[in-house]
């Protein structure tokens, strides 16, 4: 998992790559467990290569919850956009309102929009 970690933290894909394919070989177990993890490690790093790389590769971005994507307040916009593109729950979106209107809540309800879900954009304003 060290490896792991010095990929995301250096926001490195073609590192995580190579951690990916080695936790394979030893099982599909160890694949999804160090996926998971490193999914977590990129958000909280703000690893936005190394998210473009896990995400296609099957990390579950609908598993994540509140608090992994929080970080302390500290995730970036662009993190944001690629979890909410990838299809993390709206329902989790909701309990970080108040997070996200210090993110801003005009980029949330745009991706509300976009996403055709005036709905949701309805109850963030709420």
């Amino acid at each position: 998992m060290a490896l792991a970690q010095t990929a995301y933290e250096g926001n490195d894909a073609v590192l995580m790559a190579k951690v990916i394919a080695l936790a394979a070989q030893i099982s599909d177990f160890e694949k999804e467990e160090v996926m998971s993890r490193s999914l977590r490690g990129a958000i909280g790093a703000k690893s936005v290569d190394v998210l473009n790389y896990l995400i296609p590769q099957g990390a579950d971005v609908k598993k994540l919850r509140a608090i992994d994507v929080s970080c302390g307040g500290q995730t970036s916009k662009e993190v944001l956009e690629i979890l909410l593109a990838h299809g993390w729950d709206s329902t989790y979106r909701i309990l970080l309102r108040d997070w996200i209107f210090v993110l801003g809540l005009e980029i949330q309800m745009q991706l509300e929009a976009r996403q055709g879900n005036i709905a949701g954009t309805k109850l963030l304003l709420s």
